[in-house]
């Protein structure tokens, strides 16, 4: 399958991290008021800093519904508990490059277990054998913890803006 259309990457993967089974699983509208919680609870480490309602998710997610050049992946539990979430969005279809965004732990039980160095390695493990061969975000210079974890990670700064890092692997 070509990358032509993130949207056609509906893949399922499974894993296990300490035992517990996880599905990596495409965004549904069943996780919309989830994924809006989760960005409130961290919205100092993002870019847009103001609280999401409930209409304004809606709206959102109605659009990213449309747009063929973003996905987003919800990892759940077992008991189909939403824990994590990470999206792309097609940057240079051509060269395969992609850029991340949202990469959010939900469930604080998980924080430094390395359950999301887990998870991030399962997504881009499920992207590579799509076809996936670069692949770049953005981080807010503010958001030292997530700076040093993509450092640690493998990613290298290549620009700066005024407010944020451009990083890349």
């Amino acid at each position: 399958m070509s990358f032509d259309n993130p949207k056609d990457l509906n893949y399922l993967r499974v894993f296990k991290f300490r035992g517990e089974q996880y599905t990596i699983r495409p965004v549904s509208d069943q996780d919309v008021e989830v994924l809006r919680v989760w960005k409130n609870q961290h919205k100092q480490h993002f870019f847009h800093q103001s609280d999401i309602s409930p209409e304004q998710q809606k709206a959102w997610f109605a659009s990213f519904k449309k747009d063929p050049l973003q996905q987003i992946f919800v990892c759940q539990f077992t008991d189909k508990r939403q824990v994590a979430c990470v999206g792309f969005r097609q940057t240079q279809i051509q060269s395969r490059e992609t850029e991340l965004f949202n990469l959010i732990c939900g469930d604080p039980k998980l924080l430094g277990t390395g359950f999301i160095t887990q998870f991030f390695k399962e997504h881009i493990s499920g992207l590579s054998n799509k076809g996936i061969r670069k692949i770049h975000l953005k981080v807010l210079k503010s958001n030292n913890r997530a700076i040093q974890w993509y450092k640690k990670h493998g990613f290298e700064t290549f620009a700066v803006q005024k407010d944020c890092f451009l990083m890349k692997i």
